[in-house]
């Protein structure tokens, strides 16, 4: 993977807990994918009991400067871009490329 300022500043404020909002367009990608417990809470450590990791493959992640931009876009992980954390100071664009 690879993060440019935005993203690493996203991911300082993330680690610690602490509100974020983006100063600047953020770009980063993951070649080989990754996982996260929800799609929607970020701070979940292991999926509900019966349910699957969130499993992607390669993908480039956006953060938008004004998250209202985000409005109106899929929240479901597929084939399309999607948002990842919606309504979270946290969310961003997830564009799988494989």
């Amino acid at each position: 993977g690879c993060f440019d300022k935005t993203w690493q500043e996203m991911f300082g404020a993330y680690m610690q807990k602490k509100p974020f909002k983006a100063k600047a367009t953020g770009l980063s990608y993951m070649l080989k994918g990754g996982q996260a417990a929800s799609n929607t809470d970020p701070f979940k450590m292991a999926p509900d009991s019966g349910q699957q990791w969130l499993t992607g493959g390669p993908h480039v992640m956006l953060i938008l400067a004004n998250a209202a931009d985000l409005k109106g876009m899929s929240t479901e992980p597929g084939g399309a871009p999607w948002v990842m954390w919606a309504g979270s100071p946290y969310a961003h664009v997830m564009m799988p490329v494989n």
